[in-house]
């Protein structure tokens, strides 16, 4: 049987940036030296994961090879030969359970569209399959990666960007799917889930499920005098400068110094919490500030 190219010219090794991916997931789980797909039941990978894949490209119509007029023999090729070739080899237990690519029938050609899995399709909250591929991902996401606390990391990004420090609705959710997903979180995950859901119940920062309004504190605040860009702009650069020792002034992430900000000065008390995070990650220097603080090492 002639072998056809696999590749179709697309990048194969995808960076995980922590947006639910499922072309990432794809390539995690299927990874033919990791084998990653062992640690998963087959019957949920070909009767849930599979549908939930196909699903999510064709509702975005992601598509890899159409009928373009000059390629209906290798459309044809595939059909015939490679697909029912990789259908028979993922019966096998020593093989990823189901293959690569999937056909769709095309109705205004005599041609079926070739759809690959590892086609990047981000996931976001809200789609039906958000809670299946947020799993996913975080159980394929590294706990350390070098001297990071990779996982914890993921956490923390969701937190902000899917669930809009919604802490009360991020928790619900993490523990909705430690019971949905418990076969696969419940050894090394789910004790992090916990980990993060503890640590940030004691935090003094609670957001209502209405307006994210910060319940003050009732201790001393420092009372800043200039303008709140100026204050995120002095605390990135103290983030940003490293010691003798290559390690940054301050270490805390960006998250982490937002909720330092929003409890401990009074120029922050009505400024959303997100809006902190915003100045924080903006990398740039406040152009409205008469005076902007400059650190000189």
């Amino acid at each position: 049987m002639k072998k056809i190219k696999k590749n179709i010219g697309r990048e194969k090794n995808k960076k995980n940036t922590f947006d639910i991916n499922t072309g990432y997931i794809f390539l995690q789980l299927s990874d033919p030296e990791e084998r990653k797909w062992e640690d998963y039941d087959r019957k949920f990978l070909t009767e849930i994961v599979e549908v939930a894949f196909k699903r999510a490209l064709l509702r975005k119509k992601i598509f890899t090879v159409e009928f373009k007029g000059n390629n209906g023999k290798y459309l044809e090729g595939y059909k015939k030969n490679r697909y029912p070739f990789d259908l028979e080899k993922s019966k096998s237990n020593k093989h990823f359970p189901f293959p690569e690519y999937f056909l769709m029938q095309n109705k205004s050609s005599a041609y079926d569209t070739l759809i690959g899995y590892d086609e990047d399709c981000i996931i976001e909250i809200g789609d039906p399959d958000f809670d299946l591929f947020f799993a996913l991902q975080f159980s394929l996401t590294n706990i350390v990666d070098g001297e990071n606390l990779y996982a914890d990391e993921f956490l923390k990004f969701h937190l902000t960007h899917s669930f809009k420090s919604n802490r009360k609705k991020y928790k619900n959710f993490l523990e909705r799917i430690c019971i949905k997903y418990n076969d696969f979180l419940k050894n090394k995950y789910k004790p992090i889930i916990d980990l993060f859901n503890s640590s940030h119940e004691n935090s003094n920062l609670a957001i209502s499920d209405k307006n994210e309004k910060i319940v003050s504190s009732t201790r001393t605040k420092i009372v800043w005098k200039g303008q709140s860009s100026s204050l995120t702009y002095l605390f990135r650069q103290l983030k940003n400068i490293t010691n003798q020792e290559k390690q940054p002034l301050i270490a805390n992430s960006y998250e982490e110094i937002a909720d330092f900000l929003k409890n401990n000065f009074s120029e922050y008390e009505n400024v959303k919490y997100i809006t902190i995070l915003g100045q924080l990650k903006n990398n740039k220097k406040p152009k409205k500030a008469i005076r902007a603080v400059t650190v000189f090492v």
